[in-house]
């Protein structure tokens, strides 16, 4: 099984308006997600996951958010598993992704991905 651990950072903005995660799985396959900050579970489910309110820009501001992706492979025409990202409400949309090929017989992959707003 893989494991990949990714860290990045988010731009918010001086604002009330909400940032929103989006979050969705490449190459056909299957998984699930969870969206931690810090101890609070903020959502969790199958994906795709669209536009979630996370919070308000000014309160989000130094927090970093944790998605916990787990993909399994069902495909049996490719090895590759992957996922994206997308925050909105910031001062720019950004898409965050990963990927990988998994090796032969190999089942499953786990991300996580950690966004700090700033």
């Amino acid at each position: 099984m893989g494991q990949l651990t990714v860290s990045s950072f988010y731009l918010a903005r001086n604002a009330e308006a909400p940032i929103t995660i989006s979050i969705q799985l490449d190459f056909a396959q299957i998984g699930t997600i969870k969206v931690r900050m810090g101890p609070q579970l903020l959502l969790s489910g199958v994906p795709p996951i669209e536009d979630v309110a996370l919070g308000k820009n000014k309160e989000l501001k130094g927090k970093e958010i944790r998605c916990l992706i787990d993909i399994i492979d069902i495909q049996p025409n490719t090895n590759k598993v992957g996922a994206r990202i997308t925050l909105k409400g910031g001062k720019h949309d950004q898409e965050f992704s990963v990927e990988n090929e998994l090796a032969e017989g190999d089942p499953a992959m786990f991300y996580t991905v950690k966004i700090l707003i700033i």
